[in-house]
């Protein structure tokens, strides 16, 4: 099979395009050293949980988070080889005035004191 010169060009960027393609949630979930789930008290719109994602992110060791508004469940996902501090998860979610309810970090939940610390 002969390919034509437009072809040939088309393939090429077609194969160029598939290498450069954008990672799906999947290929970041594997990417993810660590994955810590959270359940929150308090989130109701978009907006809170876009002041609780900037809280977290700013956070270094976390890659992302992904946010259920109705269930008020987090997903954080850590980079590699990163870890992080149950306590500066809970003060985070506090600053963005959201109680943490649970936290389980290698399928291991943590209790969290949920009275304010003076």
């Amino acid at each position: 099979m002969t390919l034509t010169k437009t072809g040939r060009a088309l393939l090429i960027t077609l194969i160029l395009l598939a290498a450069g393609a954008p990672l799906t949630a999947q290929d970041k979930d594997k990417q993810a050293d660590k994955k810590i789930e959270a359940r929150v008290d308090g989130l109701s719109c978009p907006f809170c949980a876009y002041g609780l994602e900037q809280k977290l992110k700013a956070l270094t060791a976390i890659e992302r988070l992904d946010i259920d508004i109705n269930e008020g469940h987090i997903q954080i996902f850590l980079k590699k080889g990163r870890t992080v501090n149950p306590d500066e998860i809970r003060e985070k979610v506090a600053e963005a005035g959201f109680t943490l309810r649970t936290l389980i970090i290698d399928g291991k939940e943590i209790k969290m004191d949920t009275k304010e610390k003076n």
